[in-house]
């Protein structure tokens, strides 16, 4: 019987006195993809940076290929054939592909190998899986995704043997979705072992060969997917089944008040700082959105909707046209901003994978309910500390945030359990619009129904919620309308009634 590629043996962790782990053992076969999934705070991404020796386990034993290793640093994973594709990456932006993938690498360095041949072994991966980009083409040219499969080309060229996953999907448009789990059947196919982590359960279903369950620190279950349903593998994680929400019909009324005005709003290449791509990033944008209804705003990877977003929050400028923000008139030079459009009632989230929401050094209460310190300032200014901490409390429960410690340092929590902490601090402020930039992302199941059944309950208050999500199944069951922008220009508007996600695919790929 072969060896394991990997094995998790009897992994221990915990954090500040709260368990993570708990003798947790986990085994990946050779040449697998295997998934690993649980709800927010199981400890998943713990486990997955001790294969890779980002973090160290208090006790327990890593084996790769059936032999035992220590792998206390990402440097010693790479030695034993351990690699890890990361959400953040710290990129020299004006340099090449090539140079980024060798330049300070910790096994093969330029200094001690003939770049030529670098360049020349790197070419030939690159050609041999597909890469969609020249080996030249500089980083800052590369949107996420692509950046992505710049991580993946590098461990390739760094020989892992065993590749370890954490969200890829998280901020992947389905079409871009769709090429990653292509190419991790690829790497299957030449031998090499894949531990994935994603809160997309359909797509592990159909991708995986085995997924195993983690749950209060300890692996419980282990399937093949093709054996069960993706209902079974839902009701597996959450313990019930669960029907995400979608808008009942008839969808409720929109009423006559407007909460956002775009008009003529554009914004070119050279302002943004982006490099000059022959149009305007936005052109022209004529939109009116209504209080008491949600729209999507929906496009390609780039198309601009999500900088149609950050405008509209105050976080990005605009050169031309003017942005009408509940009844405040804004033209370019007016200096709109985060701050303003907050104190005017509206609420941000930004993208998650901007780090924008929450500081990781602060604890979570410091961190969540950053900007908002003056509503708990008393009389001469003293700050209620006490009444701070008990709100976030409230919130940690109610929207089962965990673990349930408001003075526990933001990094170490999960990601979906931040994503969490930072919509019920922005939906609990009952806002007249809420600007929503992936809202779901890294989320799992049944934080997913419990975001929709509070952006719904806002929406019903008169809400003005705009959203922008690259799930097209959420996109749908989300919003009452959906604006598609291509190419920095609308090019169509529909109420979600009458479309499905095959029409609205069409209607995004063709402009």
């Amino acid at each position: 019987m072969l060896a394991f590629a990997l094995e998790l043996r009897n992994i221990s962790k915990s954090y500040q006195h709260v368990n993570v782990l708990t003798n947790a053992t986990l085994t990946v076969a050779p040449g697998s993809i295997h998934g690993l999934i649980g709800e927010n705070g199981a400890g998943k991404s713990t486990l997955l940076q001790i294969a890779y020796g980002l973090i160290k386990a208090d006790e327990g034993q890593v084996y790769v290929d059936g032999a035992k290793v220590d792998i206390i640093n990402p440097q010693q994973a790479i030695t034993h054939g351990v690699g890890m594709l990361h959400q953040h990456v710290s990129w020299l932006e004006d340099a090449s592909v090539l140079d980024n993938i060798i330049l300070g690498d910790p096994v093969t360095s330029v200094f001690y190998q003939n770049s030529q041949q670098a360049s020349k072994q790197l070419e030939q991966l690159r050609r041999e899986f597909g890469f969609p980009f020249s080996l030249d083409t500089l980083i800052n040219e590369l949107n996420f995704s692509e950046r992505q499969l710049v991580d993946v080309l590098r461990s390739l060229y760094r020989g892992v043997r065993v590749l370890v996953l954490d969200e890829p999907m998280a901020l992947l448009s389905q079409e871009q979705e769709s090429y990653l789990a292509n190419l991790l059947t690829m790497l299957k196919m030449q031998g090499i072992s894949v531990l994935i982590v994603s809160h997309k359960l359909a797509s592990l279903h159909l991708l995986c060969d085995v997924i195993s369950l983690l749950k209060s620190g300890q692996i419980t279950e282990t399937i093949e997917p093709k054996k069960v349903s993706l209902a079974h593998v839902t009701k597996l994680m959450v313990g019930r089944e669960v029907i995400l929400p979608h808008q009942n019909l008839p969808r409720h009324g929109v009423n006559n008040t407007t909460a956002i005005e775009v008009k003529k709003l554009t914004v070119d290449s050279v302002s943004s700082g982006r490099k000059a791509r022959g149009f305007p990033l936005l052109d022209s944008i004529d939109l009116t959105f209504y209080a008491g209804e949600i729209v999507a705003i929906a496009g390609l990877n780039g198309a601009g909707q999500e900088l149609l977003l950050s405008v509209i929050a105050g976080y990005k400028a605009f050169n031309q046209g003017e942005l009408v923000f509940l009844g405040n008139k804004n033209s370019a030079n007016s200096g709109f901003n985060i701050k303003r459009m907050r104190k005017l009632g509206g609420g941000f989230i930004a993208n998650p994978g901007l780090g924008l929401n929450l500081v990781d050094s602060m604890t979570m209460v410091e961190s969540s309910f950053l900007g908002y310190q003056r509503e708990y300032s008393g009389w001469l200014g003293l700050f209620n500390k006490r009444d701070l901490n008990d709100d976030c409390y409230k919130l940690m429960q109610q929207w089962q945030i965990k673990p349930m410690a408001p003075q526990m340092q933001t990094s170490l929590f999960s990601a979906g359990n931040k994503q969490k902490m930072v919509l019920a601090k922005e939906t609990s402020r009952s806002p007249q619009v809420l600007l929503l930039d992936q809202p779901t992302q890294g989320v799992d199941i049944s934080g997913v129904e419990m975001i929709y059944k509070a952006l719904f309950k806002l929406r019903d208050e008169g809400c003005c919620i705009l959203v922008c999500s690259n799930d097209l199944d959420e996109v749908i069951s989300l919003s009452d309308k959906i604006v598609v922008i291509s190419q920095g220009k609308v090019t169509a508007q529909v109420d979600t009634q009458s479309i499905n996600k095959t029409s609205l695919g069409l209607l995004l790929a063709n402009g």
